[in-house]
């Protein structure tokens, strides 16, 4: 019996360990959102939330004139990314 729990205890380890090394990183998320701006002027890239096995990526979108045109949210899991959310938008850049 002892040895069962041990061994459920260390499958369970190594599968959050693993999870765990699979959470991509936000300079992944740059390399996986690296496209030229056809569209918009400028792009910003940030981590809104870290789960520690998965993460949560937002893009921002902004015109020339400093309006956010479009806000994108991604899913940060198993070494890839999944986009969850899109929104345009028409409101000002604050500053």
């Amino acid at each position: 019996m002892k040895l069962l729990k041990n061994k459920t205890f260390q499958i369970t380890a190594g599968v959050i360990i693993y999870l765990l090394l699979l959470n991509p990183s936000s300079s992944r998320f740059q390399e996986f959102m690296h496209e030229p701006p056809v569209k918009y002027h400028e792009f910003v890239h940030e981590r809104t939330f870290n789960g520690l096995i998965f993460s949560i990526y937002q893009k921002q979108s902004f015109d020339n004139s400093g309006h956010l045109v479009m806000t994108e949210k991604y899913l940060g899991i198993f070494s890839n990314f999944f986009r969850i959310e899109s929104k345009p938008k028409s409101t000002t850049l604050k500053s």
